[in-house]
């Protein structure tokens, strides 16, 4: 496993790695050196706006920029100076599968940097555990609404470490059974989608259960179905992707596009989605009703799921950017 170190003091850096031993490959980022690649141009790059928000839609170009910059330093951790160059992919990384943050600033800036850091891993179920001690427990709970997974309270002896640990990379829905049946329909009828209205050549890239059962992306629209089966599914898209897709099926500028506009338009696209997909469905032993789609914006929002059931995520990318397919469904009875 590979973790990231964010912010840790070296007390506390020292303290994960006694705990993980040579197991488990440990990086340290500093989170300053992250953010300010985000916010300060390189002299070949265009400005980027300050980052003001931490819950509210980040420009995509600010988000690649944070992810690229946090593949150069995964890449290259101990460099003081690592810049990458607009349209340049950085040194192959592979990113960490733990990302364990301290909050060094309880305040805006611990949710900007949260939040950058949850964008820069982009359409990855990886995990961010914020790391406290008992004092600022009630503020690294905080941190949960703009993308970190869990809390965890240091110091720590290495053994509740660990398990601490392991807690946060368990998947989510225990031994519930996955109904790989079910996902092929919304696979086919969000790819035939896009290709027919939208104009746009989709790739399948990832599939993998979920840790969590949070959305990706800025705008969401969400399915919830009952019958045979019963859960949520979920189409997931950054808010400059939504607005393309939305753009190409209303014939209009994508910058054109009202909030209200935007709303509509991917209720429209889920409403259309979950019509071919209850068609695909219909006289299987899956055959389910599909209430009326809604439109949840924000990122990092809980997809509503049945107990202790599953959750698959299916990452797409098309026009090179990411949107993801999230199902979480079980039998019913």
């Amino acid at each position: 496993m590979h973790i990231a170190l964010v912010n840790l003091s070296k007390a506390y850096e020292g303290m994960v790695r006694n705990a993980v031993k040579e197991q488990h490959m440990v990086t340290v980022i500093n989170a300053t050196r992250l953010t300010q690649q985000a916010l300060e141009p390189t002299p070949i790059q265009r400005p980027i706006a300050p980052l003001t928000r931490a819950d509210g839609p980040i420009p995509e170009e600010r988000i690649r920029a944070v992810r690229a910059y946090l593949q150069a330093l995964l890449s290259n951790p101990d460099s003081e100076t690592v810049l990458v160059k607009q349209g340049q992919r950085p040194a192959p990384a592979r990113l960490p599968d733990l990302v364990l943050y301290y909050p060094a600033d309880a305040g805006v800036t611990a949710l900007g940097e949260v939040a950058a850091l949850r964008r820069a891993l982009g359409f990855r179920d990886i995990p961010i555990a914020v790391c406290a001690e008992s004092a600022k427990q009630a503020f690294a709970a905080t941190l949960m609404s703009v993308g970190a997974n869990a809390v965890v309270t240091l110091p720590c002896a290495p053994q509740p470490l660990c398990e601490s640990f392991e807690g946060v990379m368990r998947t989510a829905g225990g031994a519930m059974p996955v109904i790989t049946k079910l996902i092929n329909p919304f696979i086919n009828a969000v790819t035939d989608l896009m290709g027919t209205m939208a104009g746009m050549t989709v790739q399948r890239k990832e599939l993998f259960l979920k840790k969590n059962y949070r959305l990706f992306g800025d705008v969401s629209g969400v399915m919830r179905l009952s019958g045979a089966i019963e859960g949520s599914v979920a189409v997931s898209f950054t808010e400059e992707l939504a607005r393309l897709i939305v753009g190409r099926i209303m014939r209009l500028d994508a910058s054109a596009i009202s909030s209200e506009d935007l709303q509509d338009g991917v209720g429209e696209i889920v409403n259309i989605v979950s019509g071919n997909a209850k068609a695909l469905l219909a006289g299987t032993e899956y055959e389910c009703t599909i209430a009326l789609p809604g439109v949840v914006s924000g990122m990092w929002v809980e997809l509503g799921h049945p107990g202790n059931a599953p959750c698959v995520a299916v990452v797409f990318e098309a026009d090179n950017r990411e949107f993801a397919l999230q199902v979480s469904v079980v039998k019913a009875g």
